[in-house]
């Protein structure tokens, strides 16, 4: 069994990369929906068929103090992520949207941010 550990990522939105300093977590969900029917003639099993797929992302990084996160022009907007893992040349990316950015500054820790984005498309795995 490999460990997956992430190494470093990119976020670019509208050309222009936004800093993912230190990063110190990622989750992403994939997911995929189901369509059921039932047959008249055979009423005591269920069939499904696969329905589309969606992902997700959660991330948190340390905030940058020399560049900021600009809020107000990186919510809702488009922009394609890329994780790169460690070891493995693995990476996981695709075009996403910023549904969510949270900026966390407690008195007796480093500043983070935390993004969470939707998927816009596939997700792909590639090697680097």
């Amino acid at each position: 069994m490999s460990k997956f550990v992430c190494d470093s990522g990119t976020l670019s939105i509208s050309g222009t990369d936004v800093s993912l300093l230190c990063i110190t977590n990622v989750s992403i969900d994939v997911s995929a929906s189901s369509v059921s029917m039932t047959c008249m003639e055979d009423s005591s099993w269920q069939s499904s068929d696969a329905g589309q797929k969606s992902w997700t992302c959660t991330f948190e990084t340390a905030l940058d103090d020399t560049e900021g996160v600009d809020l107000t022009n990186t919510i809702g907007e488009s922009g394609t992520l890329l994780f790169d893992t460690v070891g493995t040349a693995l990476a996981y990316g695709g075009t996403a949207i910023i549904t969510s950015i949270s900026i966390s500054a407690p008195s007796d820790d480093y500043a983070t941010v935390s993004w969470e984005a939707t998927g816009d498309g596939a997700l792909t795995e590639t090697l680097v």
